[in-house]
């Protein structure tokens, strides 16, 4: 048990007991990447992302995110520097589809992701 200011809070802090961070190190190399890089950036706290995978039946990655404090908001997320600004009403599951060239915003998940 842990104190929480809000539900968002406690929903990460969940996560992070459940499925803790993984990370790779590596050293120099002639690669034009950064040495730090965020694949995701959600614009506000209250958005979760509940799921990151490959599609089964593609090539494409599927993000999957709702809004934890039970309203509905306006956010942006970028993903790769891509950013895709959108409505996400309460209590509602979003699912984003990545196919390396576009950010594709699916209403309802599909068989196969």
């Amino acid at each position: 048990v842990f104190p929480s200011e809000s539900k968002t809070e406690s929903i990460r802090r969940a996560s992070l007991l459940n499925f803790p961070p993984r990370y790779l190190t590596n050293s120099f190399h002639k690669g034009d990447l950064a040495e730090s890089y965020t694949g995701i950036d959600l614009a506000d706290a209250e958005v979760v992302v509940s799921a990151i995978k490959m599609k089964e039946d593609g090539d494409s990655a599927v993000i999957r995110f709702y809004e934890a404090e039970g309203k509905s908001i306006d956010t942006e997320i970028k993903l790769f520097g891509r950013p895709l600004s959108l409505t996400l009403s309460h209590n509602a599951i979003k699912t984003l589809e990545e196919n390396g060239r576009q950010l594709t915003l699916l209403e309802e998940p599909k068989n196969g992701e």
